[in-house]
């Protein structure tokens, strides 16, 4: 699958965690996933080999290996989420699953005559940052395993394993996503505080992992933790993908984070009413690329590469990394990647990017980061092969038909730039170093004292802060209020507040939960559904009209079924409820026996007389019948879940996946027999 970026075309991501059918596709495209996809193509390109058997970072005696690896399908992999109060349980869970899984075989081909291929359970990645508990302990944070996704379904050893898989990517708790794609946001060092931006970020999964760094120090029990004061904007510049990033992102019912739809290199300038211009501490950008890196699941890539492809996108992925430039803080942090081996997209962007700021952008060494992922440093040489299989080593020997195909800065630097440019410390992934596919990662700092980059007014002269406020104004007018279409998330009208307010004082929340942080997705009076979203966040959906908004933040309240005359909302899920809790007075029942607790989570509608003394009487406390929020602990971990209060019996308003996965918590935490002796 292909789309365009800035006109040029962009080789789709198909990361492990997206599902076939949340991607737009025909029916015949979605058969481009069977196993007929792997007989139809050869998997065979002379120029291809040709031009990576020619380029440095390989020794000759590689090729045969790095060559077959490339035919050889991917294994499946995924990851923890970091945020989750589970992630110790769900760990260990698969530790469990992944200790019965022997003796797994399977046939790569449908062919009769294929023979079965022995496959080792799942392990652990050595090299991702393990999963660290309050006691010290550590739990495994990503996996892999050498059976396809593909197979997963059908090899009868390995389907309880993906079951589970698939119930915990559906809570969020687990994503399935390629090795070398968790790479990138490792290295951004995401903290709470920061502004993040995702220049290029569907189909999400990188982005789902700087929303769980976002998040990683949050604490339930307190309510002023809760909400980080960084942001994550997700931005794409395909409106399709951006409803396959919505889907990826919503697993996560964060309040800090917006999905944009702009081309990277024109992503505009932002501005708030309490910070003036916003400015980026951390930006990815994982920009379009051709794709060879990914060849291992995308094998029409085999027919489709050409030595045209890498100088078509360099344009596009300067530019998009120039912008980012601009957008980010001094002394902030830029990461490029792509999921390409070509020097062209690779060290020529980044050689680019430190010609043009020079003294104001650096690499920085991150070789004693993760040192059990195995990577190979940046080449500060290569060469250059166009179309017809001629070879290049500088611009000047170039012929004049091919000036403007193949610029200037496809080429290698000159050997003073390449001693100040220090391409070593950016690194390659190839496949058969560590089984995975081929990948691209620089890491780069803006000088701390380097001027910030502002954007230019329509005179010519540096935007001062006020200015950038009045710019934003014109723009606004001239793109006719780009974000208030029928589809504009927007900030919850005036005339919405009634509803809110019945709805506050039914809960008891307090003023500190602030009407001006709920968006809707409607002009309507009363909206069906009202999402929040944090402070700084609204900020900026409120002073940046031209910003084209997908989404952002997560849906908090719904309309109360069947409807009541004393509230019109309720809380939306056990997501919205956590955000909620801490902040409401009224009709919140605490759990305090764990008995009363797994007869909420395990009973179908479980009546009064079933429940502890102390429970009935919270519950007769709150009043009459309907919606109401439950508050428990997990271990040291307060929850708050949606629930129901009926005439003769109370209930969990949430799934039952959801009721699992908290119930496995619970046991989990009770005292084993031993220690109850």
């Amino acid at each position: 699958m292909e789309t365009t970026e800035g006109g040029t075309k962009r080789k789709v991501e198909e990361t492990e965690e997206t599902p076939v059918e949340d991607a737009p596709a025909t029916k015949k495209a979605r058969t481009e996933t069977r196993p007929e996809m792997w007989k139809k193509f050869e998997m065979v390109n002379p120029s291809f080999e040709e031009y990576y058997k020619n380029q440095p970072f390989m020794d000759p005696s590689e090729h045969e290996t790095f060559f077959k690896y490339l035919r050889t399908e991917l294994p499946s992999a995924f990851r923890i989420s970091r945020s989750s109060i589970f992630r110790h349980d769900i760990s260990k869970h698969v530790q469990n699953l992944c200790s019965g899984m022997t003796g797994i075989t399977y046939n790569p081909t449908p062919d009769a005559d294929c023979v079965p291929v022995p496959v080792n359970p799942p392990k652990a990645l050595p090299w991702y940052p393990p999963l660290v508990d309050t006691d010290g302990s550590t739990n495994p944070g990503a996996w892999s395993f050498a059976l396809p996704k593909r197979f997963l379904k059908k090899v009868e050893a390995a389907q309880e394993f993906n079951k589970y898989l698939v119930e915990q990517t559906e809570l969020g708790t687990i994503t399935r996503q390629e090795e070398v794609s968790m790479i990138p946001p490792m290295f951004l060092d995401v903290q709470p505080h920061h502004n993040v931006l995702d220049m290029c970020a569907a189909p999400g999964s990188k982005t789902s992992q700087l929303v769980e760094f976002l998040h990683a120090q949050r604490d339930m029990s307190n309510k002023d933790s809760l909400i980080p004061t960084g942001i994550v904007i997700a931005n794409d510049a395909d409106r399709k993908r951006c409803t396959t990033l919505s889907h990826q992102i919503n697993r996560f019912d964060s309040p800090c984070v917006a999905i944009t739809n702009h081309q990277g290199q024109f992503f505009p300038a932002l501005v708030t009413e309490k910070e003036g211009e916003i400015l980026f501490d951390r930006i990815l950008c994982d920009v379009p690329c051709s794709g060879d890196g990914t060849m291992r699941k995308n094998p029409d890539v085999w027919d489709k590469w050409n030595a045209n492809q890498g100088p078509g996108l360099h344009g596009v992925q300067i530019s998009i990394t120039h912008r980012a430039f601009a957008l980010l803080k001094p002394g902030g942090r830029i990461v490029f990647s792509t999921c390409s081996m070509n020097p062209i997209e690779d060290e020529a962007v980044v050689s680019a990017l430190l010609r043009k700021f020079k003294g104001e952008l650096s690499l920085v060494d991150v070789s004693h980061i993760n040192p059990e992922l195995k990577r190979r440093p940046g080449v500060s040489s290569w060469k250059v092969m166009d179309r017809d299989g001629n070879w290049y080593e500088k611009h000047e020997d170039l012929p004049e038909s091919l000036n403007r195909k193949l610029p200037p800065s496809c080429f290698p630097p000159t050997p003073e730039e390449a001693a100040e440019f220090n391409l070593h410390r950016s690194f390659r992934i190839l496949p058969h170093d560590q089984d995975t596919g081929g990948f691209f990662v620089a890491v780069f700092e803006k000088s701390a004292v380097a001027p910030e980059a502002k954007e230019q007014t329509e005179e010519g002269e540096p935007a001062s802060k006020s200015q950038l406020k009045k710019q934003a104004r014109r723009n606004e007018k001239s793109m006719k209020n780009i974000n208030t279409g029928k589809d504009a998330l927007v900030p919850l009208s005036e005339k919405a507040r009634p509803f809110w307010d019945t709805t506050k004082n039914f809960f008891g929340i307090s003023e500190d939960f602030s009407f001006d942080n709920l968006v809707c997705h409607s002009q309507k009076d009363k909206p069906n559904k009202i999402s929040f979203v944090s402070p700084k966040l609204a900020d900026i959906l409120k002073n940046n009209l031209r910003l084209k908004v997908v989404g952002a933040g997560l849906v908090i309240l719904v309309p109360v079924t069947p409807k009541m005359e004393q509230i019109d909302y309720k809380p939306a899920s056990l997501s919205s409820s956590n955000y909620l809790g801490p902040f409401m007075t009224k009709r919140v029942v605490e759990i305090t026996s764990t008995d009363d607790l797994l007869n909420l989570l395990v009973a179908q509608d479980p009546f009064f007389s079933t429940f502890s003394e102390p429970f009935k009487t919270s519950m007769e406390a709150i009043g009459d019948f309907g919606p109401c929020i439950f508050s428990f602990k997990v271990r040291e971990h307060r929850m708050y879940s949606p629930g129901w209060k009926g005439h003769v019996s109370c209930k969990f308003l949430m799934s039952k996946k959801e009721k699992d996965l908290i119930e496995t918590g619970v046991r989990a935490s009770l005292p084993s027999e031993e220690e109850q002796k």
